[in-house]
């Protein structure tokens, strides 16, 4: 669907959400269908009357079509590659988005954590993953040996998981992909 795209309120740039017609609090993936890109992160609900009476204060540009409008922050407007915002007619340079929610346990938060424009924020989610991995891989080591019992080729085959989950894990963290 093609969307209306906004800026972000000065105060929300560096926010971890969009505002769009979703529920609040849901993580979605939104992919631009022209360049590629796509992001993770949390949609907050644009039909909010609060919101909308706030962001169509002069002199920015009113939302009227809440349903077709997406406002997010520079940070997500560059990994996905899009160039400016929609024109004040609601119809040049509108973008082809698609949006997926996902709130699946887990998967779709961390990837939400990674893709936000706090670094501390992606700071964080990183280092839990490497505390979680290094847990697990603390405790593969001694699990293996009192399971199978002490071997060579069961200290390799423990190694491989280890560097297949850790692989698996810095792909999880990945941040977006910066296409401008």
């Amino acid at each position: 669907m093609l969307y209306i795209i906004r800026a972000a309120l000065a105060e929300e740039a560096n926010d971890g959400w969009v505002w769009m017609a979703k529920p609040s609090r849901t993580v979605v993936r939104i992919n631009n269908l022209a360049t590629g890109g796509s992001v993770y992160c949390q949609a907050r609900d644009i039909r909010d009357p609060n919101f909308v009476n706030r962001y169509n204060q002069r002199p920015r540009i009113s939302i009227v079509k809440p349903d077709e409008t997406v406002v997010m922050g520079e940070w997500y407007r560059k990994a996905l590659g899009i160039v400016a915002t929609t024109h004040s007619n609601n119809v040049d340079r509108r973008v082809d988005l698609d949006l997926k929610d996902l709130n699946r346990w887990g998967w779709g938060v961390l990837r939400a954590a990674c893709h936000q424009p706090d670094v501390y924020v992606r700071l964080a989610s990183r280092l839990g993953v490497l505390g979680a991995w290094l847990g697990v891989f603390g405790l593969m080591v001694p699990l293996a040996n009192l399971l199978v019992g002490r071997s060579d080729a069961n200290d390799w085959l423990v190694l491989a998981v280890a560097v297949a989950t850790g692989i698996f894990g810095i792909w999880i963290c990945r941040g977006p992909r910066r296409l401008r």
